[in-house]
């Protein structure tokens, strides 16, 4: 059975007929009225109140005989300075064979105009960092556990830890096997492109977690042709969006192909537990945009509903395949469950930072390919205006801005001028550096979580965990 450190995994709903979610999407909050769902408590929290400051596989070939033990892996120092200053650099020869296994496998579809919405994210050189597939392949190694290691049953979280927004179970999960496979440190070879087909099984569990790597970016990417459908967004990074040049219904269409293409690559992988993890980050990714979209009175001032929706629409990606990645490594449910804290955190501190982006002209205009405050623009409210409205109104000098700013988050900056004044109150009350400290809070949490694994299986793991440290840190510094 797969536990989350929180508690167990289940779909958002418990449902009995095919139209029960639909009701049950435009009725925020999420909560299922079939069960009652227990809240995190107060303690386990991540303070999001107002502060002034934020805190800073082998080759093919290769035989499982060569499992090592916990006493005798050493962190090679050379391996975790160059993790700590390049997260990316660690996995980049698997990513860069996964890119180019994207590229032969989805752009050269059969179906030209397909080909061509794929392209614009898949094309050479368009790649960026690729920081999902990062994530599932250094969580692959940083999990996968020594030899000799008790399988640890799952925990209640300390008071310390983060929250969890998902208010999953996994009652139906499969049990575990109770040998797993040794999941070896990558060789040489592993950073050959994967010829095989996707309906092909991977046959090492090496080329697994790259496999799963593979269907993490494809979701992905299709939920950002679907959300510049929905956004009618004219840019995408600076550049033309897809729906922009190609139209909506192919934007739409391409998106799907997409999704159809993960879940044959996610069949192919044959775990079942595996399977429903990756299948609920697409339910989630559609309960977020109807939450974003249906939001109305007190949620659209409430932090908490704001960071649930960021949950669904971002985070729940990556605590997913976090957590399918340490499956496949062969963890225990315990180390399952802290792969999927840090996944969560990290998502949650990668999407306040990005909202925070952009309120920050310089960041918005030159990196981000957008005018600044383009969320307020769209009437999406974010960390930094819910932030800077609390922040305002909490003091005496400044509760009538407070005030102000909170009429516009209600209204949805739909008024004339709102966005732009939205915007210089965000500026007035520091929304932008509040909302930096709320992101650094939850990868400080993300780091806390990948403290508490057990001793990795080899030093390319224990570099794996520099590496995921060093990214927790990274998402909250970047400037695009």
């Amino acid at each position: 059975m797969i536990c989350s450190i929180k508690g167990k995994y289940r779909s958002i709903d418990d449902r009995q007929h095919p139209c029960s979610n639909l009701v049950l999407f435009l009725s925020p909050p999420f909560s299922c009225p079939s069960r009652k769902q227990s809240a995190p408590r107060p303690e386990e929290r991540v303070d999001s109140s107002v502060s002034s400051s934020p805190s800073a596989s082998a080759s093919e070939s290769a035989s499982a005989s060569a499992t090592p033990t916990a006493a005798a892996v050493a962190l090679d120092p050379a391996a975790a300075a160059a993790a700590a200053a390049d997260p990316f650099s660690l996995v980049a020869p698997e990513v860069e064979a996964l890119s180019q296994r994207l590229r032969e496998c989805v752009v050269a579809t059969a179906v030209p105009v397909l080909s061509t919405a794929a392209e614009y994210f898949f094309r050479a050189g368009a790649s960026g960092k690729r920081l999902r597939p990062t994530l599932v392949l250094l969580m692959a190694g940083a999990t996968a556990p020594a030899a000799g290691h008790a399988a640890a049953p799952p925990v209640v979280p300390d008071p310390a830890s983060a929250p969890s927004y998902d208010t999953a179970a996994a009652d139906d999960f499969p049990a575990r096997p109770a040998n797993p496979p040794f999941f070896p440190a990558p060789t040489p070879d592993d950073a050959l492109v994967d010829s095989r087909p996707p309906s092909s099984p991977p046959p090492t569990p090496r080329r697994a977690a790259q496999r799963l790597a593979e269907i993490a970016e494809l979701i992905h990417v299709a939920s950002l042709l679907h959300d510049d459908v929905i956004d009618d967004a004219a840019l995408r990074r600076g550049l033309a969006a897809v729906n922009a040049l190609l139209g909506n219904k192919v934007s739409v269409l391409a998106g799907d192909f997409l999704l159809a293409r993960a879940s044959v690559s996610l069949a192919s992988i044959r775990d079942h537990g595996v399977t429903l993890l990756m299948s609920r980050v697409i339910e989630d990714l559609v309960a977020g945009e109807v939450a974003q979209m249906s939001a109305r009175g007190d949620e659209l001032v409430s932090l908490e509903a704001y960071e649930r929706r960021c949950f669904l629409k971002t985070a729940s990606l990556m605590s997913r395949s976090a957590q399918a990645a340490a499956l496949l490594s062969g963890a225990d449910e315990r180390a399952a469950g802290l792969a999927a804290r840090y996944g969560e955190s990290l998502g949650l501190a990668f999407q306040v930072t990005d909202d925070a982006l952009d309120y920050e002209p310089s960041s918005s205009a030159l990196s981000l390919g957008k005018p600044a405050a383009a969320d307020a623009g769209a009437g999406v409210v974010t960390a930094p205006a819910l932030l800077a409205m609390q922040g305002m109104a909490a003091a005496p000098s400044s509760s009538s801005r407070g005030s102000e700013l909170e009429k516009l988050v209600r209204r949805r900056f739909k008024g004339p001028g709102d966005p732009a004044r939205a915007a210089e109150l965000v500026r007035e009350g520091g929304g932008c550096e509040l909302a930096r400290g709320l992101a650094a809070r939850h990868a400080d949490a993300a780091v806390r979580a990948l403290r508490g694994l057990p001793p990795p299986a080899h030093a390319h793991g224990a570099a794996c965990r520099v590496a995921l440290e060093s990214l927790a840190r990274a998402v909250v510094q970047r400037k695009k």
